[in-house]
C-alpha cells in the first residue's frame, strides 16, 4: 500500500500505516480523503443572448482531506526537521502548482492548499518519545 505526498523539487514524503510507529504514520481510523465529486459552479445568466457565465468554479470544487498523523523522530531536533519538511511540502501546494497525494488503490489527488495546525503541544510524548500527533488538513481538486 502506498501513501505519499509529493511536489516537484521536494523530497517525497511516504506515510507509514504499520502498527510500528516510524517516521510519518497515518492513523487510518480517522483518515478521510473526501468523496468523489463532480465539478460545481454557479451560473449567471447572460441576458445579451450568449452563453451563461460560470463563477466560483474553483472554490466550489475543492474537497477537504483530513489525515490524522503521528510523526516520530529519533530526537527533538529530528522531529522538528520532519515537521519542517512536511510544512514546506504543504506550503508548496497551490492551485497553480498542486502537489500529489497518492492514496493506495483510491488513486492520486491534486493537493492545492492546506492548513498547518496552530499548535503542536510539546508535551512529554514530544519531548521524551519524540512523537507529535495532529490532524493534517489538506484541500484537493475533485478526482
Amino acid at each position: 500500500m502506498a501513501y505519499t505526498l509529493a511536489h516537484t523539487g521536494l523530497t517525497t514524503i511516504t506515510f507509514n500505516t504499520a502498527s510500528v510507529v516510524t517516521g510519518y504514520n497515518i492513523d487510518m481510523d480517522g483518515a478521510n480523503v473526501g468523496p468523489k465529486q463532480l465539478p460545481m459552479w454557479e451560473e449567471l445568466p447572460n441576458y445579451a443572448g450568449g452563453a451563461n457565465v460560470q463563477v466560483n468554479v474553483q472554490r466550489g470544487r475543492l474537497i477537504p482531506v483530513s489525515i490524522p498523523l503521528i510523526v516520530k523522530g529519533t530526537s527533538v531536533s529530528d522531529l522538528d526537521t520532519k515537521l519542517g519538511a512536511l510544512w514546506t511540502m504543504v506550503a508548496a501546494c497551490t492551485y497553480a502548482s498542486p502537489g500529489t497525494l497518492t492514496w493506495d488503490a483510491t488513486g492520486n489527488f491534486d493537493i492545492v492548499a492546506s492548513a498547518q495546525p496552530d499548535v503542536i503541544e510539546r508535551n512529554p510524548l514530544f519531548q521524551l518519545r519524540y512523537i507529535a500527533r495532529f490532524v493534517l488538513v489538506l484541500t484537493r481538486k475533485p478526482s
